[in-house]
């Protein structure tokens, strides 16, 4: 009957209750956990909260639901009076942010604040009302971020422009930071430093259909002038655009893009031990 009720709700995805149950057995026990469940739930929803959140969140962080309502009610009120988040940045942040209600969004706010050391809380602040998404990044993932980018070579200023400018690069895989800065040094011969140009691009765009085979065709065809443009130049016109840049034939660059590619996934394909 209990579970019947939940499913009613419409939020809860039949695939994950098994998980559910399984990680708050209670709920099936105690008519208190199960009206603690349903009073989370709705609150979120009030605020904006969409059903897939709420799936996701069962699925992922099931402990969610053992909160009090009073502890996410708090967390609710932080984004709207401290962020000035509108109801849709509260629906954003709570998409992926169910494990940040878990501390609490102020005590994210402040984890973050110190993982990327140097900015104010003010400019944290600032990026979590321009990127609510960032609430569903974790605290070590960002520490993994700075850290990376420090020791690819930006200085903590350098470093704290590039976050500023794009918050986004804080929720990226590592493996992807590292290629597209490695494209963007050893392949056009930039220094690090050179990302701050338009780090969105540089970081946003796709490698395998946009910086991967245009830094290299620059590189192979036209070495001596692999620092003559920036990155984001390289990066912000279409193919043809890039084509004329160049001074070359459309075909001549497809060809290549085309090639590279194939290269490309080859190499994703084979092993890392057994990569020349």
């Amino acid at each position: 009957m209990r579970v019947a009720e939940i499913t009613e709700e419409g939020w809860l995805h039949l695939k994950h209750i098994p998980h559910l149950l399984w990680e708050l057995p209670e709920v099936l026990s105690s008519k208190q956990a199960h009206s603690n469940l349903l009073a989370v739930s709705r609150l979120l929803q009030s605020h904006g909260a969409p059903h897939s959140a709420l799936s996701h969140a069962a699925a992922e962080c099931p402990e969610l639901f053992c909160l009090q309502t009073q502890e996410i009610a708090a967390s609710l009120d932080f984004m709207r009076r401290d962020l000035k988040f509108s109801p849709l940045k509260v629906a954003e942040a709570l998409e992926k942010g169910g494990p940040m209600l878990l501390r609490g969004a102020e005590s994210f706010a402040q984890e973050l604040a110190d993982a990327l050391g140097g900015l104010t809380w003010d400019e944290v602040t600032l990026l979590l009302e321009r990127q609510p998404s960032l609430f569903g990044t974790s605290i070590e993932h960002a520490k993994k971020i700075t850290k990376l980018l420090t020791a690819e070579g930006l200085t903590s200023e350098e470093l704290q422009t590039l976050i500023k400018q794009h918050p986004g690069i804080l929720k990226q895989r590592p493996a992807d930071i590292r290629m597209k800065l490695a494209l963007v040094t050893r392949v056009l011969g930039h220094k690090v430093n050179a990302v701050l140009g338009s780090p969105f691009l540089v970081f946003a765009k796709s490698i395998t259909g946009n910086s991967g085979p245009r830094f290299s065709f620059v590189r192979k065809y036209l070495p001596e002038k692999g620092t003559h443009w920036a990155p984001s130049t390289l990066l912000r016109s279409t193919d043809k655009d890039f084509a004329r840049m160049m001074g070359v034939p459309l075909q001549k660059y497809l060809t290549h893009k085309r090639s590279w590619q194939e290269e490309h996934r080859r190499r994703q394909r084979t092993p890392v031990h057994e990569r020349q």
